[in-house]
Formats: structure tokens, C-alpha cells, sequence
């Protein structure tokens, strides 16, 4: 990619050629986190989790039979769409529901894909885990139809800012946490044979190593893959390892020395209402950082796979009401004292009044995958290694069939269940994974995911009307989607 006319310099840090500046798109950044403009054209925009005590629902999940207007209820799966943007440039159409561009003309690679099921591998029937029907959030991923335009985003002054519900102790650090963490975040385009998107990234190591999701990285796999620092500088990265199930992948930037990695913060010093800031390039805003609080952990997600080969991908979620926009996949979510406790990877995105599918921005629900679950995956990746997942062995299906309002029920056991060697039984209805609530088929799978393989967990079941308890030792599963 070739460089414009009045970029900086390398930095002596890096054997790197200067990087483009983003063009300004349409909508910029929308949504109730707040919003910070650093100087020099840059816009300011999780270790395992703790179960809650026996008999209280898990941090984020409402009491039973109480959940916030038009949000899901406790446990129940949120659909969201990707959160990368298409790389700057003309604007290609592309088939619905995609969210990114082609960035070289012709058909989109991922267009073509299978109507078959795939997901009775790791134990979710089809109707048991179709999102958005029940949940709210809209079928499928919504096309980026940002549009050109005048004027970028407005620098605003610190004492106009509304802070809303954000703690004003906090508020006042977000640049203290900008300042430290923004040398560690970075952009990232991806071009394929026929398609690209843009994206972010997280240094985590000072010879190149970078965290991101792996639909951000997927275009680049048999492409090209350029990366653009905060300070100016670019290079081009080749991809190290992936993990599709997951949404992770890890890349490394070429020729380069000296970066600033980022800490890694501890998940059970996290909390619903702490404080939080995203930092990522929307819409290929670099260097932009976002405000808000975690509404939300261990929220089941699932997004559509990258091509006819992958039905899905997974994760429980932590939810956060920052603002999250295309273009913030990959980036980091951080905790106050500039520690990574998740990478954004998708959103909820209002559409418009007509029910179509148009990109109007961010309206404050935002989803990260959590530092528990991305640390074991990425020291996987980073050392050659392929990715392995905590697996239970149940094919869950609708509690309702035994009665029970909420749960996953055991329909079918996996050959080698480690759930069926510990006493389950098809029937029963489990309802929780030590003290995290489990609303339903998705979410059974993606709460094992918050622990690893050789794992014991208590599995709460309803069995004839009666709960009971079993002791399961974890299995290991190397491609969960099969």
C-alpha cells in the first residue's frame, strides 16, 4: 500500500514505512459511551470470571422473570454483528447481510454458504440456537453503508462532556489510560482476492506479535495483511495462527522491535458498572477511544461463520455500552488502570425506521470476548500450537420439553462425553455450570468455554423435577464447530 503525501516518518523504533492517514467516513462515531479527541488528528474515541454466590444470579444477569427493556433476559444469547469496517476507499456493494466491502471488485468469497447445519458437533440443534428471533437483536450481520461526506469528528472540551452515569473519578483517568494504552492498539486492513475489511489490533509482544479477531484477519490468511501503529508508522504482517471457533487470531507485524505490548488485567477483579474504555479504529478512525461501563459478563454469542466451511463462531461475552462501531474488532476494551480485560468484536447496530438494515451507529451495546477466554487461545497460537476448548459432550435442546421454563436439555450425548460419564442423563435439564446460570442450549456451550480442559465443575441438572448435582471433569476439544 502506498504512502500519502505528508505522512511522518518512521519512527527509529521500527524498520517501517509511514502510514496512510484514515479517510473520514459518513457517520463517524455514535452511541452513548463518551467520546474523546486526542491532539494531532487522532479521535479518542476477560482470567476467569467469578460465579456469583449459590442462589444469585451471575454478575450482569438479571433475577428470573426481570431483564432490561429490549434486552435479553438472564442468559439469554445476544446477536451482534462483526464490528470491522470496510477498508477506506470506494464503497462496493456487496450481497446482504455482510458487513464488510469487497476491496477489489467482484463477488465477495464468503458469499456462497451452506444451508446445512453444522452445530450438532458441539451439541446445539438448529432451533435451539437461532439468535435474534427471541432476543431482539435482528437476523444476521448488517451491511456498512457508511456514505462520504464533509467534516470529521468535533474535538469537545472535557467540562461539556455529559458523563452520564460514568463515575467522574474515572472519567477524569480515561486520558491517563488513553495516553498509556494507545501506543498498543493498532489498525489493520486485510485484502483477499476479492474482498478486505479493516480493523484492530492489540501488541502483545515488543517484536511484533498482535492479538485480533479472526474475521478481521480472515481476507489476509491468503492476502495481504498492512498494520498501521499510533505513532504513524506502518508495515505489512503475515497471520501466525487462528482460531475460528473463537473469533481470535494472532498476526505478526513485519520488521519491527521495540513496541509496547499491552498488560493483561485479571477478569475476577471485574465487575458489571466498572468503569471501561474501548480503543480501536471505527469506520478506520485510528487511535480512537470510547467510554463506558461492563453492562454485562458471560453473555452467549454467536455470529455467522466466515464461509461455507464454518457455521459459526462463539464465545461468552463480556457486554459493554462503550462504543463500539465497524472497524473496532480486534481492539482492546481496558479496565481504569489501562489493563486489557477483553477484545471488541461485535456490536448491536440500530437500524433504520423502515426495518431496513442500514448502519446508523452505535446505540451502547457492545460485546468483547474476555481476557479468561482469549489468554490460554493466544499463548496456544503464539507458540505454533493448535487451540484447544473445554467440552462437555451434550447436544442440548429446548428445556421445555421436560417442563423447565429455562435451562438446556440433555437431548443426545457426543461419543466420549465427559457430561455423560459423570451421570447425566438425556432428559435432564441443566440449569447451572457452578453458580453461572444457564438460560439455554448456546449458553451451555459457551460457559464451558470460560474454563479449560481437565476443569472440574459442578453441574447443576432438573431431573424428574428435582435438581441434582454432578461433578464433571472437563474434556478437551480441539475444533468445537464440527
Amino acid at each position: 500500500m502506498s504512502d500519502e503525501n505528508g505522512a511522518p516518518e518512521p519512527n527509529p523504533k521500527t524498520n517501517v514505512r509511514p502510514a496512510a492517514q484514515p479517510s473520514q467516513q459518513g457517520s463517524g462515531q455514535q452511541g452513548s459511551g463518551q467520546q474523546y479527541a486526542a491532539p494531532q488528528g487522532h479521535a479518542h474515541q476477560g482470567p476467569q470470571f467469578p460465579p456469583p454466590a449459590q442462589g444469585q444470579p451471575a454478575r450482569g444477569q438479571h433475577p428470573p422473570g426481570q431483564h432490561a427493556p429490549g434486552q435479553p433476559g438472564p442468559g439469554q444469547p445476544a446477536h451482534g454483528q462483526p464490528a470491522y469496517a470496510p477498508p477506506p476507499g470506494p464503497q462496493w456493494p456487496t450481497p446482504a447481510p455482510y458487513s464488510d466491502q469487497p476491496a477489489h471488485g467482484g463477488s465477495d468469497k464468503r458469499a456462497a454458504r451452506s444451508s446445512r447445519s453444522r452445530l450438532g458437533g458441539i451439541g446445539l440443534l438448529a432451533g435451539a440456537v437461532v439468535l435474534g428471533a427471541g432476543a431482539g437483536f435482528g437476523g444476521g450481520w448488517l451491511q456498512d453503508e457508511t456514505s462520504g461526506g464533509g467534516g470529521g469528528d468535533a474535538t469537545v472540551d472535557a467540562g461539556q462532556i455529559d458523563i452520564g452515569g460514568v463515575n467522574l473519578q474515572d472519567l477524569v483517568s480515561v486520558q491517563t489510560v488513553a495516553d498509556k494504552s494507545l501506543p498498543s492498539v493498532v489498525k489493520i486492513e486485510a485484502f483477499g482476492s476479492s474482498s478486505g475489511s479493516t480493523g484492530s489490533g492489540i501488541v502483545i509482544s515488543d517484536d511484533g506479535m498482535i492479538l485480533t479477531n479472526y474475521h478481521v484477519a480472515f481476507d489476509g490468511i491468503d492476502g495481504e495483511l498492512d498494520v498501521y501503529f499510533d505513532d504513524g508508522t506502518s508495515t505489512t504482517a503475515e497471520v501466525v495462527g487462528t482460531d475460528p471457533d473463537l473469533d481470535i487470531a494472532v498476526i505478526r507485524a513485519d520488521d519491527v522491535s521495540g513496541l509496547t505490548p499491552m498488560e493483561f488485567g485479571a477478569a475476577e477483579n471485574l465487575h458489571v458498572g466498572q468503569a471501561v474504555v474501548a480503543l480501536g479504529s471505527p469506520y478506520g478512525l485510528e487511535s480512537t477511544v470510547t467510554a463506558g461501563i461492563i453492562s454485562t459478563v458471560n453473555r452467549p454469542m454467536q455470529l455467522p461463520g466466515m464461509d461455507a466451511s464454518q457455521e459459526a463462531m462463539i464465545y461468552p461475552a463480556l457486554q459493554t455500552d462503550a462504543a463500539i462501531n465497524p472497524g473496532n474488532s480486534g481492539g482492546a476494551l481496558v479496565n481504569i488502570k489501562g489493563e486489557l480485560v477483553g477484545m471488541n468484536s461485535s456490536n448491536r447496530m440500530a437500524s433504520d425506521s423502515s426495518g431496513g438494515t442500514g448502519d446508523l451507529g452505535s446505540i451502547g451495546i457492545g460485546f468483547a470476548i474476555p481476557i479468561n477466554v482469549l489468554e490460554p487461545i493466544v499463548e496456544q497460537l503464539r507458540n505454533g500450537e493448535e487451540p484447544t476448548h473445554a467440552w462437555l459432550g451434550v447436544i442440548p435442546g429446548d428445556a421445555r420439553q421436560s417442563g423447565v421454563a429455562q435451562g438446556a436439555r440433555v437431548d443426545e450425548f457426543t461419543s466420549d462425553s465427559p457430561a455423560e460419564q459423570a451421570g447425566l442423563e438425556v432428559g435432564d435439564v441443566v440449569v447451572h455450570i457452578d453458580d453461572y446460570p444457564v438460560a439455554e442450549g448456546l449458553g451451555l456451550v459457551t460457559t464451558a468455554l470460560n474454563y479449560r480442559p481437565g476443569d472440574q465443575v459442578s453441574i447443576t441438572v432438573i431431573r424428574d423435577g428435582a435438581e441434582e448435582k454432578f461433578d464433571v471433569t472437563l474434556g478437551e476439544k480441539g475444533q468445537l464447530l464440527e
